[in-house]
């Protein structure tokens, strides 16, 4: 069972997401250049927005880092035993966390005690480390050599005992962190642990062509003398304005798997996603642009089809006609294409539905010819209807 979220959301001058060179980020798609927001950016949009509008307990959220080290050090120092180390502190604690890091095959900088790999874990996760660094204080710290070589990197692979080794197999168990389900992981030292994603998330992508555009700007010492003319800072910076398409799609079935069965987190993490697709938006310059546009045009799909990218609906750039502009004509090309797969493809979705947020294409959508999914008039009530009708299926 997929879910299949489009969204249509026009942006003011803004640069939400820069390349290397601080320009936004674009590709060629229809053979004219589109202004595009990566797929990577707007998740981290979602994630964030989880925490920030308190959408998912903390419980349920991942964390990605490579400050894994400090972190398990800092709470790990108050809990270890005193009959097992009487004298503990951190310079020890930071060994035992690297020792069993290495047992895992997971390198530790011991210059920086950063992880070489950006990590994604679970609060459950980072918990064990803690608990089996604090159980088994004292044998973890005998197999570390008193004295140690100045190296860079941990390399040396520890191995441990039975009881150590037996609570290892199961350290690596992310199924209560809602994003590490939805957006998965991947960790080289550790293929075995890896996360396949039930989200996969598209680069948004404009639905006409885009042309960059340069702000010229200058800065004054507001303790200067006023007879001396000229700017202090004097630099430029690039920024568009775009309607972006916006796909993502769900499997149901993998989130459950991910998720361990557990329907009612999976149900939770469902409306969070769509809430957090829908309203999150990316920081890049905000402070310097504030876009903070919300989507025009949000249709959504339950089905056991197969993913479907309405992107083709732009493949030929949209242009603005002497009656309407780019978003009602972005609308109506989405759900024409929209209308045609169905038809040809013969595919029939369960549930559909469709929230017009924007009112510059409720004519457009009004008198549309097509055969349009049931509209909604509120936020509330597409969430409801799309997570009442997933919530009603056990797969």
């Amino acid at each position: 069972m997929y879910l299949d979220l489009h969204i249509l959301q026009q942006f003011a001058p803004s640069n939400l997401n820069r390349d290397d060179t601080g320009f936004p980020k674009n590709c060629l798609f229809g053979g004219v250049r589109r202004g595009r927001v990566s797929s990577q950016c707007w998740k981290r949009a979602i994630r964030t927005n989880f925490a920030t509008s308190e959408l998912l307990d903390s419980e349920h959220l991942g964390i990605r880092t490579k400050r894994l080290v400090e972190n398990v050090v800092e709470r790990l120092l108050p809990l270890i035993p005193t009959d097992q180390d009487p004298t503990p502190d951190k310079d020890k604690a930071t060994k035992v966390v690297t020792a069993l890091l290495s047992s895992q095959h997971l390198s530790v900088n011991t210059e920086t005690q950063k992880t070489e790999s950006l990590l994604f874990l679970s609060p459950d996760e980072m918990e064990r480390i803690v608990t089996i660094c604090t159980d088994h204080w004292g044998d973890i710290l005998k197999k570390i050599p008193k004295e140690n070589k100045p190296q860079k990197k941990s390399g040396k692979t520890f191995s441990f005992g039975k009881d150590i080794t037996d609570e290892l197999e199961t350290l690596w168990n992310g199924d209560r962190a809602v994003d590490l389900a939805l957006f998965g992981r991947m960790i080289a030292d550790l293929p075995k642990q890896n996360v396949d994603a039930s989200c996969h998330v598209a680069h948004a992508i404009s639905t006409h062509k885009m042309s960059m555009e340069f702000d010229y700007f200058t800065a004054i010492d507001d303790l200067k003398p006023d007879d001396e003319p000229g700017a202090d800072m004097i630099g430029s910076i690039g920024f568009n304005s775009a309607c972006y398409y916006r796909y993502l799609t769900l499997n149901l079935n993998t989130l459950t798997a991910n998720l361990s069965g557990d329907l009612e987190l999976r149900n939770n993490a469902v409306k969070a996603l769509l809430k957090s697709a829908i309203l999150a938006i990316p920081t890049g310059k905000q402070s310097s642009t504030a876009a903070y546009n919300p989507p025009a045009l949000v249709f959504a799909t339950l089905h056991s089809f197969q993913p479907l990218s309405l992107a083709n609906a732009f493949a030929d750039p949209i242009r603005p006609s002497n009656t309407d502009g780019i978003l009602p004509r972005s609308a109506h090309a989405l759900l024409t294409t929209w209308e045609h797969y169905t038809r040809t493809l013969a595919f029939k979705p369960d549930t559909s539905a469709l929230l017009p947020l924007d009112p510059h294409i409720l004519d457009s959508i009004t008198k549309s010819d097509c055969n349009l999914p049931p509209r909604t008039e509120t936020l509330p009530v597409f969430l409801d209807e799309i997570t009442n009708q997933i919530a009603g299926n056990p797969a």
